[in-house]
């Protein structure tokens, strides 16, 4: 699928958030602030967060994408008239503009791999840009029980902070009432002034919502628990606990709620509010110095969009 050319420019708005309660909070061993550990770990935590909803958003609609490429010529692929807005691609994709994708099976149907290509740069009907290649290759139906996802990445960035290593994803839901995945990842990624931040994470992801409508990710929510463990190119070496679920929505670029916890040789030197639910890029932070909000940094805030 073809991506096409534009100009995009994002904006965002602001919430307040407090926190219930908080644990007893200790100073941490870090070469950098506390501010800007946090700074960097939200923006990717809602980065990281995009990327696992790219691949359930691309596996959930591989039949639908695999029918219409097996039966349409490459020159109806055209932006307003194509793949995109015939089967309501652009909900996820701006303008309906999708990225390149092939599906590839071997003798049976699986395992089956699919490749998306993103080209210098698709951007979503969020916001956010992404570019390079993303690879999963798929061992079963979705929905099947020990079901893998598997994902490599390829020159992979999104707004400029590039990702590289791995990530699985088994199906650990019942199908009917629960659609869960267990997902673990080693990545690593790399921030627009070289530093780099390696993350360790075992998560769980539960669709709350929206399944049932595989190419609508407007009604898309998504809770997340877990746990991450990080290591910064700066020599500092800590983890955090979500210890309120996450809450991840298809149409926002951020985290709309929930609570992380960071700490250092188990003791616990910051603790982040994602708020309300209110799409946004505020949270609320305390640590041994107080509460207050941060803004998490974006680096794709107005950028001109290459074919």
């Amino acid at each position: 699928m073809v991506v096409i050319a534009g100009t995009a420019l994002f904006s965002c708005s602001e919430k307040s958030a407090d926190l219930e309660s908080t644990p007893e909070i200790t100073d941490a061993q870090l070469t950098k602030s506390v501010s800007a550990i946090i700074s960097d770990q939200s923006t990717v935590e809602a980065v990281s967060e995009e990327v696992n909803y790219e691949v359930d958003f691309i596996s959930t609609a591989e039949s639908a994408i695999d029918d219409y490429t097996s039966t349409l010529k490459s020159a109806d692929l055209t932006e307003g008239q194509g793949f995109g807005y015939y089967y309501g691609f652009h909900k996820r994709y701006r303008n309906g503009v999708c990225p390149r994708v092939n599906i590839a099976m071997g003798d049976s149907v699986f395992p089956k791999t699919i490749v998306i290509d993103y080209g210098d740069s698709t951007v979503l009907a969020n916001g956010r840009v992404l570019s390079g290649t993303i690879t999963i290759t798929i061992s079963a139906p979705m929905f099947t029980d020990g079901s893998t996802r598997t994902v490599a990445f390829e020159n992979f960035s999104v707004d400029s902070i590039g990702i590289d290593g791995t990530l699985t994803r088994v199906y650990t839901g019942d199908g009917v009432t629960e659609q869960a995945f267990s997902c673990t990842s080693d990545l690593t990624f790399t921030m627009p002034d070289g530093s780099t931040i390696q993350r360790i994470s075992d998560k769980t992801r539960t669709w709350v919502a929206g399944l049932d409508t595989e190419l609508d990710p407007t009604d898309d929510v998504i809770e997340i628990t877990g746990s991450v463990q990080i290591i910064d190119s700066d020599g500092n070496e800590y983890s955090y606990v979500i210890t309120s679920p996450l809450i991840k929505t298809g149409d926002c670029r951020f985290i709309t709620e929930g609570e992380i916890t960071y700490s250092q040789n188990s003791e616990v030197f910051a603790v982040v509010d994602y708020g309300d639910g209110t799409c946004d890029n505020v949270v609320t932070v305390t640590t041994s110095d107080g509460t207050t909000e941060m803004t998490i940094r974006e680096f794709c805030l107005s950028q001109k969009i290459n074919s």
